[in-house]
């Protein structure tokens, strides 16, 4: 009896030392490792590893290749914690994970398909990647996931460099640092709840903060509840997501991958957008905004957007945008729900100033506004909307269009509500105000000269303190003479006047 008890006592003592010893866990290592390669052809090698009892196992220079027999995945150091294993259905729980120094490389080949996949096929078989955890899918699962000094690749086949901005077909993160929870990896399906992300992106991006409920699959990358920092653009929204049907669609980023975007809060610099996208730093802006965004790059959609320069110059707006990042030959429809603000504060978007660092309204409008829809290419505008500014209104129908030369034609017709003519010329004693409806065809002139052709019908205009009605113009103008009729029906004053001065 003794002896049974003295056994009873010894052998768990006697285990946990086997354990422990390096012959034992030297045994392991080569079992697992063996083990593996055996299942996925693969080259699989683990420098060592440690076991401490009850409480977790540490591995050190963990190798996984890839079936070309590149890095697919080198872990310089990872302690976990168990939950529990099923080997049957090839189900990893672990309570948590700390990884240091890891270089993780996803590569797709020419179907898209990425080697993380081949790789866990030979595991579990070409299932399916839904969330579901029933047999023939690979599950881990970890409660608690920290992260240091990472790498993380993942690149298209056939890709080429680019010289600037950052390569969507080669997106390569650096001195990766993470703190997630709910990690799940199913097959090649990644999902887990980011709390803290920092990185930097080899083209010279560094992201200061990424929080948010992420997943990427064979459909998309998504993040809800998700915050961004760079730089000194910020990102607030209920949702960010790149949306594609399988991961060769990266190659082609512009134009098949969607993006989805629900603001609820943000500054954003185009010094900073430009490190994503190179042709915005042509922009050169720096505003607030909110709304929506969807859409891939070359087929922008916005809806409820406010884009804000200050509290009190912004644009409301809805819009389409076709032909990004080519801006010079992208078309756009855009519903002005409004747009307002200040003279001065155009100033803070050197997009819109001239040689002079102007923007393009005289000094003496100093306030503004518009409704309305705005459509066509950058050099070839229609604008149909109410303008007020603080010397009147203007509702416009009128077609905007820019030669390559410097030339500019505006066609269409104008109506001009209560119009301060004494505040633009700055001569209240000779003028007062005027309004008018008028067509007109108008070309001007890099030089500064124009010519136009008008039919005005101007009801009122004042003139030596008195209001003269009823006045029609109709001919050719420039800047040095008139050539047509005026014909004036006021109670006062009756003329009719034809020809050149």
């Amino acid at each position: 009896m003794l002896w049974i008890i003295i056994v009873l006592f010894t052998l768990p003592f006697a285990l946990y030392m086997a354990m422990l010893s390096s012959t034992f866990q030297t045994y392991i290592t080569n079992y697992v490792a063996s083990y593996l390669e055996k299942m996925t052809n693969s080259k699989i090698e683990i420098g060592h590893i440690y076991f401490k009892p009850f409480r977790s196992i540490e591995l050190k220079e963990v190798y996984l290749s890839d079936d070309n027999q590149d890095t697919l995945i080198y872990l310089d150091r990872l302690e976990t914690a168990i939950n529990w294993i099923d080997l049957d259905n090839t189900h990893i729980w672990l309570s948590s994970v700390e990884v240091d120094s890891a270089k993780v490389y996803f590569i797709a080949d020419s179907t898209g398909e990425l080697n993380l996949t081949r790789f866990l096929d030979k595991i579990v078989g070409p299932d399916t990647t839904s969330v579901d955890t029933s047999s023939g899918e690979f599950v881990l699962g970890i409660n608690k996931l920290d992260v240091k000094k990472t790498r993380f690749r993942i690149k298209s086949y056939g890709t080429e460099p680019l010289e600037k901005g950052v390569n969507f077909e080669d997106l390569y993160l650096q001195n990766i640092s993470l703190d997630a929870s709910d990690f799940k990896l199913v097959n090649s399906d990644v999902y887990l709840d980011i709390h803290q992300l920092s990185f930097k992106e080899q083209s010279g991006l560094y992201l200061d903060t990424l929080q948010g409920n992420y997943s990427m699959d064979s459909s998309g990358i998504q993040i809800s509840d998700f915050k961004l920092v760079y730089d000194s653009t910020r990102i607030v929204a209920s949702e960010q997501g790149l949306l594609f049907n399988g991961f060769d669609k990266m190659s082609n980023f512009l134009d098949e991958v969607k993006l989805k975007s629900n603001i609820k809060e943000a500054r954003i610099r185009s010094i900073d957008l430009a490190r994503i996208v190179p042709e915005l730093a042509m922009l050169d802006f720096d505003v607030q905004m909110s709304g929506e965004i969807t859409g891939p790059v070359s087929r922008l959609k916005g809806k409820n957007l406010k884009i804000a320069l200050t509290d009190s110059t912004f644009i409301n707006t809805s819009f389409s945008i076709r032909g990004l990042p080519d801006v010079e030959n992208m078309f756009v429809m855009v519903n002005v729900h409004l747009l307002t603000g200040y003279r001065d504060d155009l100033k803070k978007l050197p997009v819109l100033l001239d040689e002079n660092n102007e923007p393009p309204l005289p000094e003496l409008i100093t306030q503004f506004s518009f409704k309305g829809d705005i459509n066509g290419f950058i050099s070839d505008l229609s604008a149909d909307g109410l303008i007020t500014s603080n010397l009147g209104s203007l509702k416009t129908n009128v077609v905007y269009r820019q030669s390559d030369d410097g030339e500019i034609e505006v066609d269409g017709a104008i109506n001009v509500f209560q119009f301060a003519i004494d505040k633009l010329t700055g001569d209240d004693q000779t003028f007062g105000k005027t309004a008018l409806s008028a067509k007109l065809n108008s070309i001007f002139l890099p030089n500064g000269k124009f010519k136009a052709n008008i039919d005005s019908d101007i009801r009122y205009f004042d003139f030596n303190q008195y209001r003269i009605k009823d006045i029609q113009i109709k001919g050719d103008l420039s800047e040095e003479s008139f050539d047509g009729d005026i014909v004036v029906r006021d109670s006062v004053l009756n003329m009719d006047f034809t020809g050149y001065f």
